[in-house]
């Protein structure tokens, strides 16, 4: 609680963590119950009330394991059992990529990023996103992609050595900034892999021949921050960056074919109020910015998490937002489909330092209620099914089938694994 110029004003995070601790609601409201009125207009009672309807679901499953090893804060994540089973792999800002038996949280191969470049300066070997090959396209199920800086390094996870410090091929360097989030086709073949930058192009790699097939570029204004390749579709990609565009493209082609900005609200649901302000100026702080973007499975839709601590779920077809999911506190920085339940369920961070499992099915579905309070953030959410609050802002996050785990990086050494059962 705070008291400015005879106000009373209560830190939302601290009133959460209040109703947690039920010992100390009943000295609470005595005290502060005639004040909360006066200035709300409302009784504290009420309020408590209202969030302890979905308290129980702060508190954090089971933390099942732990991955110690890095030596700096981790930046991604990536688990793909059809691949690698147990296998997860982690990419951090000590240099270095490290693949994990997740039966066991020990290390079984440390790749060596910093030695294999020859780099001196630690910005330049820090590990941004990780990429398997496909596990049909033959020896390439045996490789793993490694963004440092603006480069792509490929290494043969068949080596023997526990430490490799040797690229297998030939390094991509065809971007010209940092690249964010690679992405591989998730088709039959999984050939191709996407490298997003900060100057707002899309290189595309041809994993097979291993050279590069075409730069997207000339597009985004700002940096682009992800560019994943749509399920089931041999040419489709979608593009979201910090110019608050979504770009649908025929990457075959390099053109765009359709695009949506979320800073006007074309094309998506939402009201005047959230995209400008009173004096009809744009939108300044907490822009709708497009962080992270994942397809569903089959390829129809896709979520992608925002800068205005929201989720859009858009369908392809009619390339047209059908809900924006509201209850993170800050910028979504990761939005993924669950190993678990990817059909039906969607998992999401944020700067909040929260984790929320979504029904995705209903939040998809046209009929499904809002709940009238989607806007409040402090509001029960009808979409969300689960939803626990951890001690910083996470990084990146991976799940495992195996015990229905969320794994979780944060700015820390550490990895944890949380059971959602």
């Amino acid at each position: 609680m705070k008291v400015n110029n005879n106000k009373v004003a209560f830190d939302v995070p601290e009133v959460i963590n209040v109703t947690l601790e039920y010992n100390k609601l009943p000295l609470l409201c005595v005290f502060h119950n005639l004040i909360w009125y006066r200035c709300y207009g409302t009784s504290l009672a009420a309020q408590i009330g209202r969030l302890t309807a979905f308290a129980p679901t702060m508190a954090p499953p089971g933390h099942l394991l732990t991955f110690k090893g890095h030596r700096d804060s981790v930046n991604t994540l990536l688990c793909e059992e059809s691949v690698h089973p147990n296998v997860l792999a982690s990419g951090s800002d000590d240099g270095t990529c490290r693949l994990w038996d997740v039966r066991t949280t020990r290390v079984i191969k440390c790749l060596n990023v910093k030695k294999a470049l020859g780099a001196v300066d630690e910005d330049e070997s820090a590990v941004n996103s990780l990429a398997f090959g496909k596990a049909s396209a033959g020896a390439e199920r045996a490789y793993i992609y490694v963004a440092a800086g603006n480069k792509v390094l490929t290494f043969d996870v068949r080596q023997p050595a526990l430490i490799v410090d040797c690229a297998d091929r030939e390094v991509f360097q065809q971007n010209e900034d940092e690249i964010n989030v690679l992405s591989r086709h998730p088709g039959k073949q999984g050939k191709f892999l996407s490298a997003p930058d900060d100057t707002g192009d899309i290189c595309v790699f041809d994993l097979e021949s291993h050279r590069l097939l075409k730069t997207l570029r000339g597009q985004h204004t700002n940096i682009c921050s992800v560019a994943p390749f749509r399920p089931n579709a041999p040419w489709d990609l979608v593009s979201g960056g910090m110019d608050g565009q979504l770009l649908f493209w025929d990457f075959s082609r390099g053109r765009v074919k359709f695009s949506i900005d979320l800073n006007t609200g074309v094309n998506g649901l939402g009201n005047a109020a959230a995209v400008e302000g009173e004096g009809g100026a744009q939108q300044m702080f907490n822009p709708p910015l497009v962080h992270s973007l994942a397809f569903a499975p089959n390829g129809k839709s896709f979520a992608a998490g925002l800068g205005d601590a929201s989720i859009a779920v858009v369908d392809f077809g009619s390339k047209q937002i059908v809900r924006r999911l509201k209850h993170h506190g800050a910028m979504v920085s990761q939005v993924h489909f669950p190993a678990f339940r990817p059909l039906d369920r969607l998992v999401s961070t944020a700067n909040d330092a929260k984790v929320c499992l979504w029904d995705y099915e209903a939040a998809l579905s046209l009929e499904a209620a809002s709940g009238g309070e989607e806007d409040d953030p402090m509001a029960p959410n009808p979409f969300v099914v689960a939803e626990f609050a951890l001690r910083n802002s996470p990084n990146a996050v991976t799940t495992v089938a195996q015990q229905n785990l969320v794994v979780v990086a944060d700015v820390s050494k550490d990895i944890a694994a949380y059971s959602m059962l």
